[in-house]
C-alpha cells in the first residue's frame, strides 16, 4: 500500500497536502479506483470520511484556498488508518457471524454490517452495495496492515 500511494502522489506531483486513495485488490495487485488529492478540493466521505478527524482539517482548507498553511510542528504521522470494505456473495444470506470478533480486534475502532439473515446479496455494482466495513487506526503501518488482513478473515457470511 505504501508503494502504491507513494507512486500515485509522485505521479500527481503532490508535495504537501491531504491525500486519500481508494483501491481494490485484484489478482494482478491493487487497482486504483479514486484519488482524493488536494487538486480535487474535497475530503473523503462515508466510513472513510471519519478518518478525516485524524487529519489537520484546517491545513487542508488552507491548502485548497491557497493560503499559508499551519502545519503541525512534527510532521511525522501519529497514526496509520484504513477502512476495509466487506463485499458478499450473491444469494440469500443464511447466516452472518464474526462482527463481534472484528470489533474485539486490536486497532479496529468501528465496524458495521449492512446485511442479516434473510437479506439478499446482489452483484457488487456500486459502493452502496458493500455489506459492511471496519475502520482501523494503528500506531504503525505494519500493525495497520495486520488489522487489514485480520478483519475480513473474521467475517463469516453464508449464502444459499
Amino acid at each position: 500500500m505504501t508503494a502504491l500511494v507513494t507512486d500515485v502522489v509522485r505521479a500527481m506531483a503532490i508535495d504537501t497536502g491531504q491525500v486519500h486513495l481508494e483501491f481494490r485488490m485484484t489478482a494482478d495487485g491493487p487497482a486504483v479506483m479514486e484519488d482524493g488529492g488536494p487538486h480535487t478540493g474535497r475530503l473523503p466521505a462515508g466510513p472513510d470520511g471519519e478518518l478525516v478527524r485524524l487529519r489537520p482539517v484546517r491545513a487542508i482548507v488552507q491548502l485548497a484556498m491557497g493560503l499559508p498553511v499551519d502545519l503541525p510542528a512534527d510532521p511525522a504521522p501519529t497514526s496509520f488508518a484504513a477502512v476495509v470494505f466487506f463485499t458478499g456473495e450473491v444469494g440469500e444470506v443464511v447466516s452472518v457471524t464474526g462482527l463481534a470478533d472484528i470489533l474485539r480486534q486490536r486497532w479496529v475502532t468501528d465496524a458495521k454490517l449492512a446485511i442479516r439473515p434473510g437479506s439478499r446479496g446482489r452483484p457488487l455494482l456500486s459502493s452502496g452495495q458493500r455489506i459492511g466495513f471496519a475502520r482501523i487506526v494503528a500506531p504503525t503501518p505494519e500493525e495497520r496492515d495486520e488489522a487489514i488482513a485480520a478483519a475480513p478473515a473474521a467475517l463469516r457470511v453464508t449464502v444459499a
